[in-house]
């Protein structure tokens, strides 16, 4: 399998220098010509199971179409972000995706704070009010995605409403209003 948004490398055997055409690029966002004559480079922007379709033609005559099977995977952000948040702890939460394992990497943490990891989240007691946690959050995608890093995200322990806002690609913000 291979990833949503990146080449996918097929190197077609070709003793005769024939031309090789694509019959059916299988929905691929693009094809180029790989590093050789030989090879073709397919990206894909969803995830799914897609046929190429591939042929050799020489002057005299053409092969019959060869179909290549291709699975392309994708991962999404996990949205990390603050959750609850009291007078003496934090939460951070995120979507977990079956088959990814997350990796919680505490960057400050108050002295004497107790942590916890449940899936979907990691809170922080202990804290006094205003104290700052910041983490991030190592995703092991467990597919052919490659794995990512989300964050650094710093929650304040306060009792008030929390709201998470997002403008375009910028990083999360978070607002205590």
């Amino acid at each position: 399998p291979a990833c949503v948004g990146t080449d996918i490398e097929i190197n077609f055997v070709n003793p005769n220098n024939d031309n090789i055409v694509i019959v059916d690029d299988g929905g691929a966002s693009a094809v180029v010509n790989g590093t050789t004559a030989d090879d073709r480079l397919f990206t894909f922007d969803s995830a799914g199971s897609y046929t190429i379709q591939v042929q050799y033609q020489s002057a005299n005559c053409e092969s019959t179409i060869v179909d290549i099977p291709v699975v392309v995977e994708d991962f999404a952000d996990p949205g990390l972000m603050c959750g609850t948040s009291t007078l003496n702890s934090v939460e951070f939460v995120w979507t977990e995706v079956p088959g990814a394992t997350y990796t919680v990497n505490v960057i400050t943490i108050p002295g004497a704070a107790l942590q916890a990891q449940t899936p979907g989240a990691f809170t922080v007691t202990g804290l006094s009010q205003g104290d700052a946690v910041e983490i991030s959050l190592t995703v092991t995608t467990g597919n052919s995605c490659p794995d990512i890093t989300v964050g650094p995200i710093e929650c304040i322990a306060s009792d008030c409403p929390v709201y998470n806002v997002v403008i375009g690609s910028m990083d999360p913000m978070t607002l205590c209003l």
